[in-house]
């Protein structure tokens, strides 16, 4: 059985994405549904999106996961795109590293104010990140690489960069050490074509991390 539920809360602009989990955690429980898979939509008066939370109950009752989904629309500007990038981010739990899977984070062609739309990205995150690792396949710019990891010491001196090459990823991952996301498109495209960002589920992240592991990627 489904059941969708439209949940309207008034956020401010301090609360973050973990909070509303809780909250969102707090109304389910009241909901007392078991064996089911609930559908919440998640409107953000103050942004004006929606986040789709899907929350699966495995048929023993004893596995639950939240996992937000949201459609990257056409046309997003640059400050949305680093918004909603935040609030993603911020629900993965970054502790000292953040790790990104990209075949085209370092873009020959690519607009504009592209490095500046994934350094504000970043930059919502560098108090979190101590380690950032990269991995692309063979084909990216060099010049675009160095400028980026100069900028990222310029913003936080300590950080430490690390970029390695792969042909073994097709997607687009942004991971912590303990959960991650899985991006529709690289980030030159956002905003350029519909897509998705979405939780990864939990499964699938320890297999992706057990693979960079024995691929001696991180």
């Amino acid at each position: 059985m489904k059941q969708d539920i439209i949940v309207f809360i008034k956020i401010d602009d301090n609360r973050n994405t973990e909070e509303l989990i809780k909250r969102l955690n707090d109304i389910k429980a009241c909901l007392k549904k078991a064996e089911t898979e609930s559908i919440i939509q998640l409107y953000n008066e103050r942004t004006k999106r929606s986040i789709r939370v899907s929350d699966k109950i495995g048929q023993n009752r004893k596995s639950q996961e939240t996992l937000l989904k949201y459609l990257l629309r056409k046309s997003l500007n640059p400050t949305e795109i680093k918004d909603i990038f935040k609030e993603f981010l911020d629900s993965i739990d970054i502790e000292d590293e953040l790790i990104i899977i990209d075949p085209y984070l370092f873009p020959k062609s690519r607009d504009r104010d592209y490095k500046t739309i994934l350094l504000s990205i970043i930059k919502t995150q560098i108090d979190k990140v101590n380690k950032l690792k990269v991995i692309t396949p063979d084909k990216f710019d060099p010049d675009l690489k160095d400028e980026i990891e100069i900028e990222l010491r310029q913003l936080k001196s300590t950080i430490t960069f690390h970029h390695k090459i792969s042909n073994e990823f097709h997607d687009r991952f942004w991971l912590s050490n303990k959960k991650g996301l899985l991006v529709g498109t690289s980030l030159n495209g956002v905003g350029k074509k519909y897509s998705l960002i979405n939780n990864l589920a939990q499964s699938d992240f320890e297999e992706l991390m057990s693979a960079l592991k024995t691929n001696e990627l991180i």
